[in-house]
């Protein structure tokens, strides 16, 4: 590499295996990040020159670049994502490129960009919407114009525009009962791609979305089975997309034996009893017990809820005379209590040990949906069930909404038996179906 007189820089590369073309013009694009280089070949030989700046004209790629007025984007690409920590104090975002010739005026989305003369390195600031905004920069020298090619900025304000779901959730412990686990989720993201590592190994397929435009968001499900060890297994699931945005979840699986005995593998409700345990939202009578068939009682249900809505702190007074707040569901019912989910049976007792019915079962699990974000709004009605007319008022939108979603489905010969006492079992169904109805 030797400078000519004129200021140029001669770079001389041995090429093995020169097409026999002649002289030329040589399509090159230098690798030191040199653009405005022109090149040809004689004999075996290549020659690139080029200046410090494109002002006085170049060749690249076999196109001559003495009057050309394209404005060059450097840090906006076909779609990149733009956060709120990446604005300018006054709130704008910044637009940075060059020219290869001297022109009259810059406009980026009609702002007049701020060119340096002397290296045709240019800058604007410009103000960015929620979602995709096309950044339009057109050059003017005299009577011509020239139009950059298609830049798209997708800003999501403060959120990283990224979201991973992982089942089981980082919430807790979850309790598996086979030596392999089935860990599975989905990523949403404003790009094309993103890619899934599990304990730092690439997902396989969780990738190349597909999705050229960028407009939307897009979804990509992905699963991978994990080998477990006895004890707390922990797997970190990250998502990243080609933005540079990122996000993680460490999920805690905890490979144990199924501990309750009077559980069989083939029963009804077996799978629901294994997720509402391994979430830890519910627990045996003993460590062997379950007891499917017992009667499930009051502060027995508002604890599961509280429990999966994740234990939050509870610092009111019980307005209940009958519930201690050293009692093991204390802060349950206080928690459900404030928050609308479950009432008394009078203003002052609460009766934590009575048996809950079906329909109060199924009044606190349509508080705690609509508690969640669910719209709980009743559709429809009851009449294919005989026994309709038994259904309390205060129960009776709560049972239709639990019918309509599938929450509940009755318990035969078209029967909802509202009055009727829940089990254990029938409850840990009814927390599985909405779980799935909270995820959807």
């Amino acid at each position: 590499m030797y400078p000519d007189e004129d200021g140029y820089l001669h770079f001389e590369v041995e090429l093995a295996e020169l097409p026999e073309l002649g002289e030329g013009l040589v399509g090159a694009q230098c690798s030191l990040g040199l653009r405005d280089a022109v090149g040809y070949y004689r004999d075996t030989n290549l020659y690139l020159y080029t200046k410090s700046t494109a002002q006085y004209g170049a060749s690249v790629g076999g196109l001559d670049l003495t009057e050309n007025l394209t404005p060059m984007i450097q840090n906006v690409s076909s779609l990149t994502q733009v956060t709120q920590d990446m604005l300018q104090p006054d709130g704008t975002f910044r637009v940075e490129g060059y020219l290869f010739n001297q022109v009259d005026k810059l406009l980026i989305n009609g702002v007049e960009a701020v060119v340096d003369p002397d290296s045709l390195l240019w800058y604007c600031d410009i103000q960015l919407e929620p979602g995709v905004n096309i950044v339009n920069a057109y050059a003017y020298k005299g009577d011509a114009q020239g139009k950059s090619y298609l830049a798209q900025i997708y800003y999501t304000g403060e959120g990283p525009g990224l979201t991973l779901h992982v089942h089981p959730d980082a919430n807790g412990v979850y309790r598996v009962y086979e030596d392999r686990f089935l860990l599975s989720g989905s990523v949403t993201t404003l790009l094309d791609d993103a890619q899934i590592y599990i304990n730092g190994c690439l997902v396989e397929g969780a990738y190349d979305f597909g999705n050229a435009s960028g407009a939307d968001t897009v979804s990509q499900s992905f699963s991978h089975e994990i080998p477990l060890h006895e004890g707390h297994n922990y797997v970190t699931v990250l998502a990243a997309d080609y933005s540079g945005a990122a996000t993680s979840v460490t999920v805690d699986l905890y490979y144990m034996d199924f501990p309750f005995e009077d559980v069989a593998q083939d029963a009804w409700y077996r799978d629901s009893v294994e997720f509402a345990h391994a979430c830890g939202w519910i627990r045996g009578i003993t460590d062997t017990t379950f007891a499917p068939n017992r009667e499930l009682t009051r502060a027995q249900l508002v604890t599961i809820l509280y429990r999966m809505a994740g234990e939050p702190e509870v610092t009111a007074a019980s307005p209940f005379t009958d519930v201690a707040a050293s009692a093991w569901y204390g802060d349950a019912v206080t928690w459900a209590a404030e928050n609308g989910i479950a009432e008394g049976m009078s203003a002052t007792a609460f009766a934590p040990n009575q048996t809950a019915t079906r329909e109060q079962m199924v009044t606190f699990l349509a508080r705690f949906a609509e508690f969640s974000g669910v719209d709980t709004t009743a559709t429809g009605d009851l009449g294919d069930f005989t026994d309709a007319s038994k259904v309390s008022a205060y129960a009776e939108d709560a049972m239709t909404w639990a019918v309509h979603t599938g929450i509940i489905h009755g318990m035969g010969n078209g029967k909802l038996d509202p009055k009727g006492t829940a089990t254990r079992a029938q409850f840990a169904t009814t927390v599985l179906r909405l779980y799935d109805l909270l995820q959807a």
